[in-house]
């Protein structure tokens, strides 16, 4: 099992596109960072990524291992709209078994924060 939390989340979620015998049993993201758009930009690079690989919901398939997914309504970095919601509707779009834990669990980091 691969756990990741916020870009860490993307790495685990990508490590899904991994051979087959390398890739993990079952992956746990909590705020995963799903959605690149705009990533370049705001490292200062000047260009959007147009690199589909790094948009997750773009890339996953039925190789996906089962996924477990956790995401607060009150993260602005990674609201669930824009990010845990993409990739939770891919994968069961896939069928990929996926349970999805969303709610009012604070801001961003709420599994850190004081």
């Amino acid at each position: 099992v691969l756990c990741g939390f916020s870009a860490g989340g993307h790495l685990a979620g990508a490590a899904a596109r991994l051979p087959k015998r390398i890739r993990p049993a079952a992956s746990v993201l909590v705020y995963p960072a799903v959605d690149c758009e705009g990533w370049a930009e705001e490292s200062g690079q000047g260009q959007p990524s147009t690199d589909w690989s790094l948009h997750l919901p773009q890339c996953i398939d039925s190789a996906a291992p089962a996924t477990f997914v956790v995401a607060s309504h009150g993260d602005s970095v990674c609201p669930p709209a824009k990010h845990s919601d993409l990739l939770v509707k891919a994968l069961r779009k896939n069928g990929t078994p996926v349970s999805y834990v969303v709610g009012n669990h604070g801001e961003h980091g709420f599994g850190i924060a004081d």
